[in-house]
């Protein structure tokens, strides 16, 4: 109690100050020490380590996710998901439901049929995404499979993001075309894979191709996108590369 003794009390906020510091001091003295109000105490909770996933080429890891769209008058009431983590192009595929034999139709299709085996998948742990024919497509074209954490969706926060970012480009549609957004979902993806992404400062579609593709508001505009020159030639390619692959 000696801080009592030595506080100095004036004014009209005498009797409140006095109450408040003992109170202070009832706290501190007893309540810290109680066991039982330790043990009561909400802990706090320890927070594991992030382990990004680490990629350094174009669909070294694609990330897959769902999405329901939630309208009931809609033909397709899913939305698979895609993106590449590394160069962030992303696809969107519209689906009557989330079945494994619709996912793996969907990645086969719009994925490896056009772009090639990816390196890795990632997804949650949806029966979809951990089905017997999603593991005989990744055997089948040497893909290895990982996964998130059960309820912990953050572990596939890059898709989820653009799971957010599909919905907020939909919003940006206007009259009849927002009713129906579900049919220029190939028109926001477009948009998407060609505007400049802020966490890598270029377009998905750029870091994909290599180059800027001409979008059909290009031709509406008379603009030529610019592009860059290859000025490697026959020298980069030795340089860089350990020797031109055999042609035949």
């Amino acid at each position: 109690m000696r801080r009592l003794d030595t506080q100095e009390l004036r004014g009209p906020w005498l009797i409140f100050d006095a109450v408040f510091l003992l109170a202070s001091y009832v706290h501190k003295r007893f309540h810290s020490g109680c066991v039982a109000c330790s043990l009561k105490k909400d802990k706090i909770k320890a927070k594991a380590l992030l382990n990004p996933i680490v990629v350094s080429y174009p669909l070294e890891v694609v990330a897959l996710d769902f999405r329901s769209l939630g309208r009931p008058m809609d033909a397709y009431q899913n939305i698979l998901v895609m993106t590449d983590m590394f160069t962030r192009y992303a696809w969107a595929v519209l689906t009557r439901d989330q079945t494994a034999k619709t996912t793996v139709r969907a990645i086969w299709s719009h994925v490896i049929q056009t772009f090639g085996c990816p390196g890795s998948f990632h997804s949650d742990m949806g029966p979809n995404f951990e089905s017997t024919l999603m593991q005989q497509l990744c055997t089948m074209y040497g893909v290895t499979k990982s996964r998130t954490t059960p309820y912990h969706p953050v572990g596939n926060g890059r898709v989820e993001r653009l799971n957010q970012t599909v919905l907020n480009l939909s919003r940006t549609l206007r009259g009849e075309k927002q009713n129906r957004w579900a049919e220029h979902v190939p028109e926001l993806l477009q948009a998407y894979n060609n505007t400049v992404h802020s966490s890598t400062g270029f377009a998905p579609a750029y870091l994909m191709f290599g180059r800027h593709l001409r979008l059909p508001v290009d031709v509406e505009l008379g603009v030529t996108p610019h592009q860059p020159k290859l000025v490697l030639g026959l020298v980069g390619l030795l340089l860089f590369d350990d020797g031109l692959p055999p042609t035949h």
